[in-house]
């Protein structure tokens, strides 16, 4: 097994690099870089935000097939507190939502009063018009 050979090497002192360059061993290597619960699959999700820094995972299976992790740097997880740069970042971002939201009311009822039709061949004419 691949996984199991990489193990063994790694113990042995071989570094990541050097069995990660082996051909023979066929692997695949992804920076998955800062990750936050939930965002990889359950077996893998599990095992990563166990891991400290410097250290590999047992081979995970999952869904996808066989894995193993290497966590460079733990970030402790926490919440933002709510201080005053936040509740204005909440309320531009809420903002902009109901400004959306009532700009596409806006739109929509304009297109049903004004019977209002997009024909995209004018479109795609407009565009042959800008090419030339």
């Amino acid at each position: 097994m691949v996984l199991k050979t990489f193990l063994q090497r790694y113990e042995r002192g071989d570094t990541f690099e050097l069995i990660a360059a082996d051909t023979e061993l066929k692997i695949k290597t992804s920076d998955l870089g800062f990750i936050e619960n939930g965002m990889l699959d359950e077996p893998l999700n599990k095992n990563a935000l166990k891991l400290e820094p410097g250290k590999f995972s047992g081979i995970i299976q999952t869904k996808f097939g066989y894995h193993l992790l290497y966590c460079y740097k733990s970030q402790p997880g926490g919440v933002a507190p709510l201080n005053d740069s936040l509740k204005k970042e909440i309320y531009q971002l809420i903002s902009r939502q109901r400004i959306k939201k009532q700009l596409d009311t806006v739109i929509e009822d304009y297109k049903k009063e004004n019977k209002y039709e997009l024909y995209y061949n004018n479109l795609n004419s407009l565009d042959e018009k800008k090419k030339n």
